[in-house]
């Protein structure tokens, strides 16, 4: 599996055969996704170069193949070994139980430093992280306040790292709404898709949690988004949830829009009774989503 080694626009430049202020104008025109380091310099990622390259979404001249294929062979697995994630995750758990949020943070941006998607981060890191401190509540071990506590801070990290990922101002994205449904307050799992989104090429705006589906209505007339998402991690009226759910998927077949639906209060019963265009169990799934919506670049 190919890593998600970071090249800088040089590189990124000597492969695609053109000058480093066209791959640094195509960044920030939003046909390349990068992100951007402390220091203000693009970083772009092997995988969504080779991934362009291979659906020929770039302008300009042929690739030079030679070069690509000598950063591919270098490249090592994208996904951290097993005894690699154990010590993230035992890592990311001392740093919350000693309420050290200054190394939460260290540990999440190095995370994605490193080479881990914001899916894995979420779904191989956080989530796992997270689920034990609630079976921990749940059995009366400790008490709701870590919960939150850990939470706000694990929050903490990944606005710093959204900040990161934020695209340049006038960079002509694709556009993407999103928020948790009516009664829903769990935010982690909504921050993290807009991560996916940024990591992944697309402008953003996160309406946030408890947001009745209708006022969703209103925002996606109003954007015209190609994309609308609704994380679910509570579900106060699961009936009353899946009509006005319905009632969005109605509004974005108006708008020639996509509804994507996740989260773990989307059990098979309730699906059951729900209309949408896409709907996922992870932010793997989702970022996979997101990539096939894409419109060309270029």
């Amino acid at each position: 599996m190919v890593a998600r080694t970071l090249l800088s626009t040089v590189q990124a430049a000597e492969i695609l055969r053109v000058h480093p202020s066209t791959v640094k104008r195509w960044v920030d025109d939003g046909v390349i996704p990068a992100s951007k380091t402390p220091g203000g310099h693009r970083k772009i990622v092997l995988l969504d170069l080779l991934r362009l390259v291979k659906e020929k979404q770039l302008p300009g001249p042929p690739v030079d193949s030679a070069l690509l294929e000598r950063y591919l062979s270098k490249t090592p697995s994208t996904a951290p070994t097993p005894d690699n994630l154990e010590e993230l995750k035992a890592g990311l758990e001392r740093a919350l139980h000693s309420h050290q949020p200054s190394e939460v943070h260290k540990i999440l941006l190095k995370s994605h430093q490193n080479g881990m998607s914001i899916e894995q981060i979420g779904d191989e890191l956080i989530f796992p992280v997270m689920e034990a401190v609630g079976r921990s509540w749940r059995m009366g071990e400790t008490d709701i306040a870590h919960e939150h506590l850990f939470t706000s801070q694990i929050h903490a990290g990944l606005i710093e790292l959204r900040n990161r990922l934020l695209p340049q101002a006038g960079s002509q994205l694709p556009m993407a709404i999103g928020a948790c449904p009516e009664g829903d307050f769990y935010t982690l799992g909504n921050l993290l898709a807009e991560l996916v989104l940024l990591q992944n090429g697309w402008q953003v705006t996160n309406i946030g949690p408890n947001t009745p589906c209708s006022s969703v209505i209103s925002m996606a007339r109003k954007l015209r988004p190609k994309l609308v998402w609704l994380t679910c991690s509570h579900l106060e009226n699961p009936q009353a949830f899946a009509a006005e759910c319905n009632a969005l998927h109605e509004a974005t077949v108006e708008l020639d829009s996509n509804l994507y639906l996740g989260g773990q209060a989307l059990t098979q019963e309730v699906r059951r009774r729900l209309h949408y265009h896409w709907i996922g169990d992870s932010l793997a799934q989702f970022s996979l989503a997101t990539k096939r919506l894409l419109p060309p670049a270029g």
